[in-house]
């Protein structure tokens, strides 16, 4: 930084920038660090970790194993959050990176191609697509999520559905779908009057 070099741990197995942190993984140790260098806190896991994110103030990782994992201070136990989820299990499967998503989900993308949105608070896939090859390389562009894998494909998951203010986004789903099923045919009909998002 600002032409100073500055060591910050050695035998490095991984690392990531995040935000305003520098995450790094040695031997059992995840170790986060701000942007100068400082050290900010020190994690022993005990397992192989492959990929960590901080979302929602908390730390998360993904094991050698594919699980994705929540990381306590103070604790070596680590809350397994694929166990609530709906995750397949097999090593194809394998999730094998995390990324902050919008408030209270993480992304993901798995050794199979399947990437999509995580939600920490009840362990859902809120959203998911299949890719052809594995998952190399990710990125969040505004509120897209861009995902390339090794033999070329890509996605682009657009993230603003959770983000937006919830009457806004409802007056959009009324404008492009305005049709209800009644007695087994599509209707068209104009949003509920006594609706809190029908005004406006």
């Amino acid at each position: 930084r600002d032409g100073e070099r500055k060591t910050i741990a050695r035998d490095i197995q991984n690392i990531s920038v995040v935000g305003q942190e520098i995450m790094s993984f040695t031997v059992d140790t995840l170790s986060v660090h701000d942007l100068s260098g400082k050290p900010v806190a020190s994690h022993e896991v005990g397992v192989n970790l492959t990929s960590f994110t901080r979302a929602d103030g908390d730390v998360f990782a993904v094991t050698f194993a594919g699980k994705v994992v929540r990381i306590t201070d103070g604790s070596k136990f680590l809350e397994d959050l694929s166990a609530r989820g709906r995750f397949v299990a097999g090593e194809e499967y394998r999730i094998s990176f995390i990324h902050p998503g919008p408030a209270g989900t993480i992304a993901f993308g798995s050794l199979n191609g399947d990437v999509g949105l995580f939600d920490l608070a009840s362990g859902s896939i809120l959203e998911t697509r299949r890719l052809n090859g594995r998952p190399v390389d990710w990125k969040l562009i505004g509120d897209r999520f861009v995902v390339t894998t090794l033999v070329g494909d890509s996605t682009v998951i657009d993230l603003s559905t959770y983000t937006r203010e919830y009457c806004d986004l409802l007056r959009e789903i009324w404008a492009e779908t305005p049709v209800v099923w009644t007695d087994g045919e599509a209707v068209v009909a104009t949003p509920p009057s006594d609706h809190v998002c029908s005004g406006g």
